[in-house]
């Protein structure tokens, strides 16, 4: 037996949905804007958003694969491949064959990485102080519980309608 609703209540919940869908892609539409002017105009670190956070991820666990990165990113291998180019490119990355293992890849900063990351923890942090700078802590907590819930109801509907 499915859920009965009045057109009414069908029309705010698709309503409510769709304003929901649209702040949280125009929230990360503006966090790129700020990480593409902020960090590469201001601060001329030459890296995106999600560059540094693959960064971040490689210094905190050495061994992480490019499909693991992917995994944790919720993002696609292909996309992961080009960022990955585009930090060996960049000089802050570097990808040799691993010599335990030689059907694996190592990814491993260079110099250049680990002199640019405490930088941009400042401005992610700052950005994030500045976006949350009127929530108290209990709904600082409450919004991140909830932005997860949402993401996890996403992906099982996600999961549930590609089997």
């Amino acid at each position: 037996m499915g859920l009965d609703f009045s057109e009414k209540e069908s029309a705010l919940l698709i309503q409510n949905n769709f304003v929901i869908s649209n702040y949280l892609s125009l929230i990360n539409r503006e966090l790129e804007f700020y990480f593409n002017n902020y960090t590469n105009i201001k601060h001329s670190l030459n890296i995106s958003r999600l560059e540094g956070i693959y960064l971040l991820l490689i210094e905190n666990n050495p061994k992480l694969s490019q499909s693991r990165i992917s995994e944790i990113l919720h993002t696609d291998i292909t996309l992961i491949s080009k960022i990955t180019k585009s930090l060996i490119n960049k000089e802050y990355i570097s990808k040799k064959v691993d010599l335990k293992d030689k059907r694996r890849k190592v990814i491993s900063l260079s110099d250049k990485a680990y002199a640019i990351l405490p930088k941009f923890l400042e401005i992610y942090s700052e950005f994030n102080v500045t976006a949350l700078n009127n929530f108290s802590e209990e709904e600082n907590k409450m919004f991140g519980n909830l932005l997860l819930k949402y993401f996890s109801n996403v992906q099982s509907f996600k999961n549930n309608s590609t089997k």
